[in-house]
C-alpha cells in the first residue's frame, strides 16, 4: 500500500531525474561545441588589414618584374632545365636516379584501402609490375597537362590510408603527391608497362599522371610559352572553351597561360583587360598538344603579374576563404601549402609546393625556443600583413594583421587537435580555408595542449619580399 509520504517521495525523485535529463540534453558534447574564432572573426581579409593598408604596394614594381621573369623561367624548367639560372627558385632536376624504385623500397606494407580494409596480397606487386621501374627512365618527352589532374606516388588512382592507431585516415591518402592544374609544363621521363600512366616532373613536384591527361609539345608550342606575355587566372573554376564552344579544360587560381597574339594586353590605365584571349593546350588523337585560342570573360584573368598591392592580394585571398580542405590537392581542392602557392602565383612570386620548402623561400626568422607569448609579440611587431608566412611542422600560414592585439592568420586547415571521449587523439574539424587567431579552439575543454596551440607549434617567420620594400612597409605600419 502506497502512503502519501511515499507518493511525494516518488514525485520528488521523478522531478530530479527529469531535471538532470533536461540539463544533460542541453549540455553540448565536446564535438558539437563551436570554435569561437570562426564565429567571432570576420572572414574577410581586407578587414584584417586595417584602414589605409589595402593600397600599399607589397612588392616594388622593379622587384616584381624580376620575380615574374624568374617565375616564367622556373615553370618552364622541365622543358629547358639547363637554362635555369643559378639564382633561380626551382629545384627541378632531370637526374635519372630511379625515383620509382625508391618509392617502392620505402612504401609501408600495412596501408588500408577505400573500404578501410588492408590491401589484399599482391596489390603492391601488381603496381610494381605496372610501374616497370627496372627500365626507368624509358622516355624523355616535353609535355603539358591538358586537364587538372593529380600526381601520384604509385600508378593508381586507388587511395592508401594509414590503419587506425597509426595516423589519420581520410582524407590523408598517402599516394597523393599533388594536384597539378591544366596547362602546366612537364617532362615525361617514364611510361608504365600498360601505357596508362606516365611519370612526370613539373617545376614543383613529380609523380604518376594518367597518360590521357598530358600531351607532347613541339618547339613552336614551347616558344609561344617562352616569348608571349603571360596571363594569370584569378578565379577558380574558369571554363576554357575553344572558338566553336568546345570544352577544353577548367582552370583555377594558380594557373598561367600565354596571351594569344593580337589579343589586347591591358585596359586603359592598367585596368584589367576585357575578353583576354589565351592559348590553351588540347590533346590530339596522336597524343600531341595543340594550342587552342580561348577567350576569357572579364574578371577571370589579368595580365601577369598582377600589381602586388595588399588590397589586390586580399581580394584574391577572399575568393579562397571557405573553400574545402584538400590534402595534396585531392578533388581539385587545396591544402595549406597549395593555398599559399596559388595565392601568390598571379603576382609573379614563385613558391615551392610543400610547407617545409616554402619556409625557405624568403628571409627566415627562427622562432624556436621562444614562449608562445614572445612569438606572438615578435610577429605583431615585425610581421607585414599579406607578406609574412608562419611555419610549423607540417603547416604553413599567412599572417594578415592584428585584431585586439592578437595576430590574425589565413590558413587552410584540417582542424584543431583534441582528445576524443575514448582517449585517442583526433581533430575538431575545420576542414576549410579560414581566418583565425594563433589559438583557434583554445577554449575547447578537450583541446590538446601544447600541440593544439599554434603559438607553441610555430617555429619560423618568413618575409617573402626580398627587396627593401619590407622596411618601408613597416615604417608605414608604425605611423598608423
Amino acid at each position: 500500500m502506497m502512503t502519501a509520504a511515499m507518493t511525494s517521495c516518488h514525485f520528488l525523485f521523478a522531478f530530479v531525474v527529469l531535471a538532470l535529463t533536461t540539463l544533460a540534453g542541453c549540455a553540448a558534447p565536446d564535438e558539437q561545441l563551436p570554435i569561437a574564432d570562426l564565429q567571432e572573426i570576420p572572414q574577410d581579409c581586407r578587414s584584417a588589414l586595417g584602414p589605409g593598408f589595402a593600397d600599399k604596394t607589397l612588392i616594388a614594381p622593379d622587384n616584381q618584374a624580376r620575380l615574374a621573369d624568374e617565375y616564367r623561367q622556373t615553370i618552364l624548367s622541365p622543358w629547358w632545365p639547363d637554362t635555369l639560372s643559378p639564382g633561380g627558385l626551382a629545384s627541378f632536376s632531370a637526374d635519372p636516379a630511379n625515383e620509382i624504385l625508391r618509392i617502392f623500397r620505402h612504401w609501408p606494407n600495412d596501408t588500408i584501402g577505400e573500404n578501410l580494409q588492408p590491401r589484399p596480397g599482391g596489390w603492391s606487386a601488381a603496381l610494381m609490375r605496372e610501374a616497370n621501374g627496372q627500365d626507368y627512365p624509358n622516355r624523355r618527352l616535353r609535355a603539358i597537362t591538358v586537364r587538372n589532374t593529380s600526381m601520384r606516388q604509385l600508378p593508381t588512382a586507388e587511395p592508401a590510408f594509414l590503419p587506425p592507431g597509426k595516423g589519420i585516415a581520410y582524407p590523408f591518402d598517402r599516394l597523393q603527391e599533388s594536384a597539378i592544374w591544366a596547362n602546366t609544363p612537364i617532362l615525361v621521363t617514364h611510361v608504365s608497362r600498360s601505357g596508362a600512366w606516365v611519370w612526370a616532373k613539373s617545376c614543383f613536384s613529380a609523380g604518376w599522371v594518367p597518360a590521357g591527361d598530358v600531351a607532347v609539345v613541339d618547339n613552336s608550342f614551347m616558344n609561344a610559352w617562352r616569348t608571349l606575355p603571360l596571363v594569370a587566372i584569378v578565379r577558380d573554376g574558369v571554363s576554357l572553351r575553344g572558338p566553336d564552344g568546345t570544352f577544353i579544360a577548367t582552370e583555377h587560381i594558380g594557373a598561367v597561360l600565354p596571351l594569344a597574339e593580337a589579343s589586347a594586353p591591358a585596359g586603359a590605365g592598367g585596368a584589367p583587360a576585357k575578353n583576354l584571349e589565351v592559348l590553351a593546350a588540347a590533346r590530339m588523337p596522336d597524343g600531341a598538344a595543340k594550342a587552342i585560342r580561348v577567350r576569357l570573360e572579364p574578371g577571370e584573368a589579368e595580365m601577369f603579374p598582377v600589381p602586388a598591392t595588399a588590397g589586390r592580394l586580399a581580394d584574391l585571398a577572399d575568393r579562397m576563404l571557405g573553400q574545402s580542405y584538400g590534402w595534396g590537392g585531392l578533388y581539385e581542392r587545396r591544402d595549406c601549402s597549395a593555398m599559399i602557392r596559388d595565392l601568390f602565383t598571379p603576382f609573379g612570386l614563385y613558391l615551392p609546393r610543400n610547407s617545409s620548402e616554402q619556409v625557405r623561400a624568403g628571409k627566415a626568422i627562427p622562432l624556436g625556443g621562444m614562449s608562445g607569448e614572445a612569438k606572438e609579440r615578435l610577429i605583431l611587431r615585425d610581421g607585414a600583413g599579406m607578406l609574412t608566412l608562419l611555419g610549423a611542422p607540417g603547416h604553413i600560414m599567412l599572417y594578415l594583421g592584428q585584431r585586439d592585439s592578437k595576430a590574425l592568420i589565413m590558413h587552410n586547415t584540417w582542424g584543431v587537435k583534441v582528445r576524443k571521449p575514448g582517449g585517442d587523439e583526433g581533430f575538431k574539424l575545420i576542414g576549410r580555408c579560414c581566418i583565425t587567431t594563433l589559438r583557434p579552439g583554445i577554449e575547447l575543454p578537450n583541446v590538446i595542449l601544447p600541440d593544439g596551440d599554434l603559438r607553441h607549434m610555430i617555429n619560423v617567420m618568413v618575409r617573402l619580399d626580398g627587396g627593401d620594400n619590407f622596411d618601408r612597409l613597416m615604417a608605414g605600419e608604425s605611423e598608423r
